[in-house]
């Protein structure tokens, strides 16, 4: 048997390797062994003998594994017959495909064995044999360690690409050959084209380095792809000729798609096509051209992508085009191949993986390049030969050949007239391609009646179904066939009558009915129509009664026309929405409608008067309830009976008008309510009472009317008389008879008519039949007749003037000469107004006018008071007040009107006369007196006459001209006199007019204390005005006024220190800002450098450095003391108590504490700026009583000396003793004291602030309690306190102290600069900041820090010595830290007094050391690690003698010192190390051990660190550097010369070429 293995090319080819069985098995040893050697091409399919050169014995059972190192096979083991008897060989040898040679490989290992298993380890370079058998069955494992060698030369390119390559040869070499082999003979075989050399072949080079083909030939790869041989020339002449390329340098792979692929794709199908190579990948890309290198894009496939499906095992492509139209057309186009990323353009596509056919489907046949479907009796193969080919007659074939073309169905095959001939009628064949008669059979409809013969058929008859041969059934009840030849069940169709349901016919149901042959549905009947008849055959269907119609079509009784029962009886009142519900009747439904008529339904009708929607109902919401309207003005017909009318408002049965549709009745309705026609009569200011017959149609007597102006149903009511102010009446019940009544007056009510006359007001008619309230005007919708009134219309006016003769007139309606009016305040109540004539009763004769009723003594002269008064009607006799109810309208007396008027003192005053019918010059005079008119003029003026005031059209005025400005404030009386009523005297003016108050002008005031107006103070404003309102009103604060006599608000300014703001007020100037005058503006800032102590300066004086703001506790620069301006006044209160009185120092203190309020809020200062001092008390010797006088020093401070001087010219003097007077009497204690005043005096005092409190830089303090807190103290708790220890506070002003900056503090309170906060313990300066102390350090305060003793530390923010601990790795002796002995350790800080923990068994450790990871092992000893990695103990060396053990770390790391290969040995893993055999000259091994490399020195092999003799390396040092080669197996390696000539070079290369493939060494180690 053989072994299959893989090569480790890109052709994915097999080896096989073995013997014939039937050889090695026999012990005839005449017969030549077999150990032939084949390789298969799986994509060509083909085995190929390989010539080799020696070889093992042959065998069976044998393992075979690839070295895809050396790319070579390895066969180990076998059993072989040598001498006619089995022996198990444990021979390896190598074969080379390269040079076509074995190699056996002598090396000591397993014993001989069959069967074993065997893989290649392509890591370590080695082979892994596992068991086997050998006479018993074997479990052992070896690994083969081959000595490395240089792997074969590989040299790629791809197909289609422009290919180069780098070889390391000499500058001599210029030609090398792609061969499939390197030999002088088989020279036919030997060159890829021919003998003569191909140029596609040949790569030329320059230099010996970069080889490439010769440019006369195309510069892109063109060969076919597979592996290859690169073959050398060795001799000295041209090499031209395949054959002088004999010398194999190693392999040319030729990448690419194999040659000479066709494939065919189908129109209309799916196209996939199969394609291999070599060295193909899964990124390659593959397109469609006409011809590859072309991008000219195929007809087919145009610019489509090719999804290409790579599989790895075989290397090969499945390409998927997708589907191809069935409409395109045939053609031969190219799939173009290009490698993975070399390609950017379609023209760089050049390989050609396949000749791709675009060919017709069968069945179809190719007409110039398109495919047509196979004509009738003829044959299409389809393909890339699509030809159409003619069948025999009656025969056809849609694909294949000939062969394939069969008689028609129904046909069969006579040889004897060797043609196709039809079936007798009514048989058929069951397919194509019938061959006999006996192949025709009766078909689907006809029957055979004679079973021994088949083709004898009748037709099946009407009935029944035949589905071909000897069947004949009849159809299922109530069916038929449409025709004599139904061939199944499926052709029995209903009958006429019947339809099918479920799959079977059943009898059309009452209201449808069916005349044809069929599986058809019944007809129904149609909509209107009804029929109950079943298995009706034809239409039998009935109309319904004119009006009605069916819901649907197929009614089957004539219950199912749709209609109300007759004779229905209901009711509805007028003046509600009708709801007419419960009907009855056939199929009702939503959407009916009905209609109100008093004419018949089957006629001619009309609509209900006084119905909404022409009296058509809303659509029936479920045909039993009907609704006519939707609030209660759209049903209010007379009361009545009416037809109710019924609409179906179905399919054509629309109800839109009247007279078409509403035929049926379905009763009538009775409607409760009045006729429209009733009519009464009433007069204003009588009851309206028992007004009969009121008519209508089921009417109570507890229903209401009411009188309407415009129409019923609205809101508006019509107010009758007081009590009836909706206007609503009330029917009663009158012997049988309805009367109605709008309320009878009793001694409590009064019902009496106060409407205004009218010709016909609305009734209107609220029915309470059903319950309903009728309290809403809204309710009263139901028109039932008119009423009249009668008498004078209301809103009637007239007029007479007082000392004239006096008549009325008054229209009306229905009025009666003998009717009478009366001048009342108020009709019906109260006695005649006094001043008309004959008791105020006027009386008619011609209906319009009336004249007073005058009594003999009268003259009919009008003496009432000017006034406006009522004309009040009544009629009949009536002579009192209380009879006269009706109003009528207006009486209006002319004569002037008692008015107020304001005039100003100092100012012009005229008086504008109100009042009604006054005229020019009629007089005014102002009264002097208290009692009224007649006591004489006022301010010394005469009587003045009435003016046209100007511009004011008929208003009249008397100018009194200015008024005294000495005038005291105050009200006087107006007196007036009619023109030519003999005014000459003041005793004629007994006519009150009104009165004339006299108030102060704007800017002035008054008060009880001053006889006349005084002139408004700076600071304060004065509208003027009445004495009891003409006071004074300081401005807002920080306001002020330009000058005295400010009016308003409005003239307040900001003042000095105060500055405008967004906000409207007035705010101080901020810090840094100053106003010196007052007015409107902003504040103005300090000039550079220069700021102010607080806010609200009033000067640039204010303004000081603002260095001054910051060192003022430094430099000192505050003062305590300070000269303040000052205005200085003495007050005198007389009749005082005198000294030693009880009560005496109350007393002054009292005056002292209203001095001083009174004082502050008249100069407008703050309570501190004013100072009143008691001076003296002077004895008043000449009173009875012991009085005295009280002097008061008065101070009045001031910012500025200007400020001082202003205020001494503006204060007013009696002014201020007015307010101090006004204070004083507010209280018991000042009745009667009195005062004086001296004159005003501008000075300074001195002013010393209090203990702590300084004045503040660039301010003048009013008082001590404008001092603020020096520097040094803080404000607190209102006073000022030393700045505790940690704060400080450099300047002057009434702010808290600063804390020192965090970690700092101060040695003492009262510190007034940031100089004096140091550092906190613990912590150190580092510039002016205060930062942890340093570990390692402690810091006893003040920013000093004081290193710990050698060996010892300190947390972060140390104090003092206690605060330092010994580091790891060291322990407490007193006052030092010693570091721990060698092997013991301490991890962590602490004063212990030693270091607790010891090293493991055979581990040592440095002094002061401080971690477990400090430990390491002691010579001759090697760590052992746990899986973190850490020492877990120290094993001995004594057992590796291959190996030594240094202990310890190596240097400069923490890593543990592994064993190291003693010299002479190569090291392979941890504790494994192997003798080398390969020795220099002088018998030394080249394995130096692995110490020299561990110790970080020359150049290491493996992963150990193995050190090499200078001439070697790699695995056991048995290569050589490159530069050095051996003359023989095992020799030394040696420097190679220099110089050598190029064919010595070139046979050396080649030599060492051969050796490596054909000579591997290695070792067998049992693993």
């Amino acid at each position: 048997m053989g072994q299959e293995i893989g090569s480790g090319s890109a052709c994915s080819r097999r080896f096989s390797a073995g013997s014939r069985g039937d050889e090695y098995l026999s012990a005839d040893t005449h017969k030549s062994p077999a150990k032939d050697l084949h390789r298969y091409d799986w994509w060509a399919d083909q085995w190929t003998e390989l010539p080799a050169l020696g070889g093992p014995w042959p065998r069976a059972g044998h393992a075979a594994v690839w070295d895809t190192n050396s790319m070579s096979m390895m066969v180990f083991a076998g059993v072989q017959n040598l001498t006619g008897e089995f022996s198990y060989s444990s021979s390896l040898h190598s074969y080379s495909p390269l040079h076509g040679t074995w190699t056996e490989l002598p090396a000591p290992g397993p014993s001989g064995r069959v069967d074993s298993s065997a893989v290649f380890d392509a890591n370590s370079g080695g082979l892994l044999v596992f068991g086997g058998y050998n006479a018993s069955y074997v479990r052992d494992v070896w690994r083969y360690i081959r000595s490395p060698a240089e792997p074969p030369l590989v040299a790629k390119c791809q197909l289609g690409q422009e290919c180069m390559l780098q070889l390391d040869l000499n500058s001599s070499v210029s030609r090398l050959s792609v061969q499939q082999t390197c030999s002088r003979t088989s020279i036919e075989e030997a060159s890829v084209a021919s003998t003569a050399l191909a140029q596609s072949a040949l790569l030329e080079s320059l230099d010996g380095q970069q080889f490439f083909f010769p440019s006369s030939s195309s510069s892109y790869l063109a060969i076919p792809a597979g592996e290859y041989r690169l073959c050398a020339c060795s001799l000295h002449e041209l090499c031209n000729q395949s054959a002088d390329f004999d010398s194999t340098l190693g392999y040319f792979i030729a990448e690419g798609p194999y040659p000479n692929e066709d494939g065919h794709c189908v129109l209309g199908g799916y196209c996939t096509v199969a394609a291999a190579g070599n060295g193909l990948s899964r990124t390659d890309r593959v397109i469609a051209r006409k011809r590859c290198g072309d991008p000219e894009p195929s007809n087919t496939f145009g610019q489509r992508a090719i999804s290409v499906n790579f599989n790895q095992s075989t290397g090969s492509f499945m390409l998927d085009l997708g589907h191809v139209e069935l409409e395109g057309s045939t053609e031969t186009i190219e799939l173009c191949w290009c490698p993975a990323g070399k390609c950017l353009m379609d023209a760089e596509f050049r390989a050609t993986i396949m000749n791709l056919h675009i060919v017709c489907p069968p069945g179809r046949y190719q007409l110039d390049s398109a495919c047509q479907l196979c004509t009738e009796a003829h044959y299409c193969p389809g393909g890339q030969e699509a030809t159409q080919l003619a069948c025999p007659a009656a025969s056809t074939a849609s694909i294949g050949q000939l062969s394939d073309c069969k008689c028609f169905t129904g046909r069969f095959w006579s040889p004897e007239a060797l043609a196709c001939q039809a079936c007798p009628a009514g048989s058929t064949t069951s397919e194509e391609g019938a061959t006999a008669l006996d192949s025709c059979f009766c078909m689907g409809g006809f029957w055979n009646t004679q079973p021994g013969s088949p083709s004898i058929c009748e037709a099946c008859g009407a009935g029944f179904f035949c589905t071909g041969g000897l069947h004949r059934e009849p159809c299922a009840a109530f069916q038929t066939t449409a025709t004599e030849t139904a061939s199944s069940r499926a052709q029995c169709l209903c009958a006429p009558g019947a339809f099918l349901l479920g799959g079977a016919c059943e009898v059309c149901p009452a209201g449808r009915f069916k005349s044809g042959t069929g599986n058809l549905p019944c007809e129904e009947c149609m909509v209107g129509t009804w029929s109950n008849d079943t298995g009706a055959v034809e239409n039998v269907c009935a109309p319904c009664m004119v009006g009605s119609t069916t819901e649907a079509a197929g009614a089957r009784d004539l219950d199912s026309c749709v209609r109300p029962d007759v004779g229905h009886r209901r009711t509805c009142v007028s003046g509600r929405v009708c709801e007419v519900d419960g009907l009855s009747g056939y199929g009702l439904r939503a959407g009916h409608r009905m209609v109100l008529s008093r004419s018949p339904c089957d006629g001619s009708k009309t609509a209900l008067p006084g119905v909404s929607q022409n009296a058509f109902s809303h659509p029936s919401a479920d045909g039993q309830r009907y609704v006519w309207g939707d609030v209660l003005q759209d049903f209010t017909p007379e009361g009545g009976t009416v037809n109710l009318c019924w609409c179906a408002g179905m399919a054509e049965l629309s109800c839109s008008d009247i007279n078409l549709n509403f035929w049926l009745t379905a009763g009538e309705l009775s409607v409760v309510g009045p006729i429209q026609d009733n009519y009464f009569e009433c007069v204003r200011g009588d009851d309206c009472d028992s007004l009969r017959s009121f008519l209508g149609h089921g009417l109570l007597a507890s229903d209401g009317v009411a009188a309407r102006r415009v129409q019923c149903g609205g809101k508006q009511s019509v107010a009758l008389s007081r009590l009836l102010a909706d206007g609503i009446g009330q029917l009663q019940d009158s012997g049988g008879d309805l009367a109605l009544s709008f309320g009878k007056s009793t001694s409590t009510e009064d019902f009496w008519l106060t409407a205004d006359a009218s010709e016909g007001y609305l009734l209107c008619w609220c029915g309470k039949t059903g319950g309903q309230a009728c309290v809403h005007p809204e309710e009263y919708a139901v028109p039932a007749g008119q009423l009249r009134i009668v008498g004078p219309r209301t809103n009637q006016e007239d007029s007479c003037s007082i000392g004239q003769r006096c008549s009325m007139h008054a229209e009306g309606v229905g009025v009666q000469p003998g009717d009478r009016i009366m001048i009342l305040s108020d009709c019906g109540h109260g006695l005649s107004v006094a001043g008309f004539p004959g008791g105020g009763i006027a009386e008619t004769n011609d209906t319009e006018r009336y004249d007073f009723l005058l009594s003999p003594l009268e003259d009919g002269v009008l003496l009432a008071a000017p006034g406006i008064y009522r004309m009040c009607y009544c009629r009949g006799d009536c002579t009192s007040g209380i009879d006269f109810k009706a109003v009528v309208g207006l009486m209006t007396v002319q004569g002037p009107f008692a008015r107020s008027h304001l005039c100003t003192i100092g100012r012009s005053c005229a008086v504008a006369l109100p009042g009604i019918g006054l005229a020019l010059l009629d007089l005014l005079l102002v009264s002097a007196g208290d009692s009224g008119c007649g006591s004489g003029s006022a301010f010394h003026l005469e009587a003045v006459p009435l003016q046209r005031r100007e511009g004011s059209g008929s208003d009249l005025e008397a100018s009194l001209g200015t008024l005294p400005s000495d005038a005291r404030p105050g009200i006087y009386q107006l007196c007036w006199c009619a023109r030519g009523s003999h005014c000459e005297q003041s005793g004629r003016f007994g006519a009150p007019s009104g009165l004339l108050v006299a108030a102060c002008p704007p800017g002035s005031f008054t008060n009880e204390h001053l006889a006349t107006c005084s002139r408004c103070t700076r600071g304060y404003f004065c509208p003027g005005g009445v004495a009891e309102s003409a006071k004074r009103f300081p401005c807002s604060s920080g306001e002020t006024t330009l000058a005295v006599g400010a009016v308003s608000a409005g003239e307040c300014v900001c003042d000095r220190g105060f500055g405008d703001a967004q906000s409207q007020a007035c705010e101080a100037c901020s810090v840094g800002f100053y106003k010196a005058d007052a007015g409107p503006g902003s504040c103005f800032p300090c000039q550079e450098n220069f700021t102010t102590h607080s806010a609200g300066a009033r000067s640039n004086s204010s303004c000081i450095p603002e260095t001054s703001l910051q060192v003022q506790g430094l430099d000192g620069g505050f003062s305590n003391t300070t000269k303040v301006p000052t205005l200085t006044l003495n007050v005198s209160v007389l009749n005082v108590p005198d000294a030693g009185a009880p009560g005496e120092d109350e007393v002054q203190e009292f005056l002292r504490q209203v001095l001083l309020i009174a004082l502050s809020n008249a100069a407008r200062l703050p309570a501190g700026a004013v100072q009143v001092r008691f001076a003296h008390v002077r004895l008043n010797t000449g009173s009875g009583r012991r009085l005295s006088s009280a002097v008061f020093a008065v101070d009045l401070r001031y910012r500025t000396v200007a400020e001082a001087e202003l205020a001494s010219s503006d204060l007013d003097l009696a002014a201020l003793m007015s307010d101090v007077q006004t204070s004083l009497q507010e209280d018991p204690r000042g009745d009667g004291l009195v005062l004086q005043v001296s004159e005003l005096q501008v000075t300074s005092v001195d002013l010393e602030c209090p203990s702590g409190h300084s004045v503040p830089p660039g301010i003048v303090p009013l008082g001590p309690a404008e001092c603020e807190c020096s520097p040094g103290y803080g404000f607190a708790g209102g006073e000022c306190q030393p700045c505790l220890q940690g704060e400080y506070k450099p300047t002057v002003g009434n702010a808290l102290c600063t804390s020192c900056p965090p970690d700092k503090t101060t040695s003492g309170k009262a510190a007034t600069s940031e100089l004096e906060c140091g550092c906190q313990r613990g912590l150190a300066a580092d510039g002016r900041a205060c930062v942890d102390c340093q570990p390692g350090f402690f810091c006893p305060g003040g920013g000093e820090a004081v290193r710990c003793p050698e060996g010892a530390t300190s947390g972060a923010g140390a104090s003092g010595p206690s605060d330092c601990i010994c580091q790891s790795g060291r322990y407490s002796s007193g006052s030092a830290c010693e570091p721990c002995q060698p092997g013991r350790y301490k991890p962590a800080e602490g004063n212990s007094q030693s270091c607790p923990f010891q090293c493991p068994t055979s581990a040592q450790s440095k002094n002061g050391s401080a971690s477990f990871a400090d430990c390491f092992c002691e010579p001759e000893f090697h760590a052992v690690l746990d899986l973190a990695g850490s020492l877990a103990r120290c094993a001995s060396c004594a057992t590796f003698t291959n190996l030594r053990c240094p202990g310890g770390f190596h240097e400069q790391t923490s890593m543990h010192r592994l064993p190291v290969a003693r010299p002479g040995f190569f090291q392979t893993a941890e504790l494994t190390a192997f003798k080398c055999s390969v020795v220099l000259d002088g018998g030394l091994s080249a394995c130096l051990g692995s110490d020299l490399c561990q110790g970080g020195s020359g150049e290491c092999v493996g992963k150990y660190g193995n050190r090499c003799d200078e001439s070697a390396t790699g695995w056991l040092c048995g290569e050589c550097l490159p530069g050095w080669a051996r003359t023989s197996f095992r020799a030394p390696c040696q420097e190679c010369a220099q110089h050598v000539a190029t064919l010595s070079l070139i046979t050396s290369v080649f030599a060492d070429v051969g050796s490596k493939a054909g000579r591997f060494e290695g070792v067998f180690v049992q693993e």
